[in-house]
């Protein structure tokens, strides 16, 4: 049967920091850091070496004065192929 575990961490200040400052270095955002290390971790429970993420962006286009005053979905999807 199929279960669902959540699982959460959290990164002191100074270490998040730290692995900013090394991402930049090499010319990674957090977000694709953060992206690359879940798929790694994914990686470990994956059937195949190769799988997609969907992954979900923001998408709140400054098209109109009063944008951020209305409600409705502004996401998109990105489908970002993984290989290790």
């Amino acid at each position: 049967p199929t279960r669902f575990v959540r699982r959460t961490h959290e990164v002191s200040g100074e270490r998040w920091g730290r692995l900013k400052r090394a991402a930049q270095a090499r010319g990674v955002t957090p977000s694709a850091l953060l992206c690359a290390a879940y798929a790694e971790a994914l990686a470990l429970w994956a059937k195949e070496p190769r799988f997609t993420l969907n992954v979900t962006i923001g998408d709140r286009l400054p098209l109109h004065p009063h944008v951020e005053r209305l409600i409705g979905d502004f996401t998109n999807l990105v489908l970002l192929e993984v290989d290790t």
